[in-house]
């Protein structure tokens, strides 16, 4: 029986297609990778926007609140003033001098 002896070149296109798969593979690995990169990303972008807005909203709360306690100590704060002119207008005429 004879032995087909190997081509060099045969053997040169097989490591060039077996390096070209390579790169293929490495490529495909990458960009899958970085799929799986942008998805968190954007999973860790959505949980920030809700924190974000649950914060807001928290804060949003708060500032009505203050202002609401602001309101009610601006009118107290104007009829204890209207009281004190009542009480001296009437100090005053009552005061025969």
């Amino acid at each position: 029986m004879a032995r087909k002896s190997e081509d060099p070149k045969d053997s040169k296109d097989d490591l060039s297609i077996v390096a070209n798969d390579a790169r293929k593979s490495a490529a495909l690995q990458r960009r899958a990778v970085w799929k799986v990169e942008d998805a968190e990303r954007a999973e860790q972008e959505k949980r920030d926007a809700a924190e974000k807005a649950a914060s807001d909203q928290r804060m949003k709360k708060h500032e009505d609140a203050a202002i609401a306690r602001a309101k009610v100590e601006e009118k107290e704060h104007g009829e204890q003033q209207a009281k004190q002119r009542e009480d001296v207008f009437l100090a005053e005429e009552g005061d025969p001098g």
